[in-house]
């Protein structure tokens, strides 16, 4: 019997599946292609977050989000994922989803569809 159908297989539909099986669930994820051909991985982006606040500040992040938005978004949304970015990184790298490199005490996270890829994939296992 399937507890959640999760529908979408990018990082948030695989987080919630880990979420849900976690929870003793028996999780389903459909997905119209396969989960490292997600829009997440074809975003190509990286996670950028305020690790350390000696030159950055989540208000900087807010503010650079916000305008390259072309101030369309919802600051407020903005505001909230600025926040929880640090949180969600080190989450990422307790669920052995992220390979981080550490330079002379800098965490410093690689920013490439490859990377996401391993993220997805380490996702995927995680939620089997």
């Amino acid at each position: 019997m399937i507890d959640v159908l999760i529908i979408g297989s990018g990082i948030a539909g695989l987080t919630a599946a880990i979420n849900a099986s976690n929870n003793n669930s028996n999780v389903v994820v459909l997905s119209k292609t396969y989960p490292t051909h997600s829009q997440s991985v074809q975003a190509q982006g990286g996670i950028n977050a305020v690790l350390y606040e000696d030159n950055d500040s989540v208000d900087i992040h807010i503010e650079d989000t916000y305008k390259a938005s072309a101030k369309l978004s919802n600051k407020n949304h903005i505001k909230m994922m600025c926040e929880k970015a640090k949180e969600t990184i080190f989450w990422l790298r307790i669920i052995q989803a992220v390979n981080p490199k550490f330079e002379s005490d800098t965490l410093k996270l690689l920013r490439e569809a490859t990377e996401l890829k391993l993220i997805l994939s380490a996702i995927i296992e995680k939620s089997k």
